[in-house]
């Protein structure tokens, strides 16, 4: 079973509400120039086209959100980021339960920050959320 499109615009959307305004966000497949300073936080989602079967047409799905923290290289070194990272992370514990219009979502796991990746332009720090969602569909 795919995903509804509809599951797909809630998980992210719930994401960026946590997220707040602590930096830009890009969204895959949405228009975004790259902030002055070259900080911002990237979402990718990576769902689990198996659902979970539940009582009548209720699903529950899984899957996990990738953040991506870039960052310029300044020479500054990594705290910066790390914190902002630590700042980023603590959004998603495990157990939280993001509630957005009709949707819930909840994070099933601790988040894992990776390595840094660092590019030609940017230094990339990763954080994977792994999370369930709760679909009930109204049709």
């Amino acid at each position: 079973m795919t995903i509804p499109t509809d599951v797909k615009r809630a998980i992210i959307g719930a994401a960026i509400d946590a997220i707040g305004s602590l930096l830009p966000i890009k969204v895959m497949g949405r228009t975004f120039s790259v902030p002055n300073d070259q900080k911002y936080i990237e979402i990718l989602l990576f769902t689990d086209d198996n659902a979970n079967e539940t009582w009548g047409n209720d699903q529950m799905f899984s899957g996990i959100l990738r953040l991506i923290l870039h960052w310029p290289i300044d020479d500054q070194g990594i705290y910066g980021p790390s914190e902002i990272m630590d700042t980023l992370t603590a959004k998603f514990p495990k157990g939280r339960i993001i509630t957005r219009n009709l949707v819930r979502l909840m994070i099933n796991d601790n988040p894992r920050a990776q390595d840094p990746i660092e590019n030609t332009n940017d230094i990339e720090y990763p954080a994977t959320i792994a999370y369930q969602f709760f679909y009930a569909p109204t049709t």
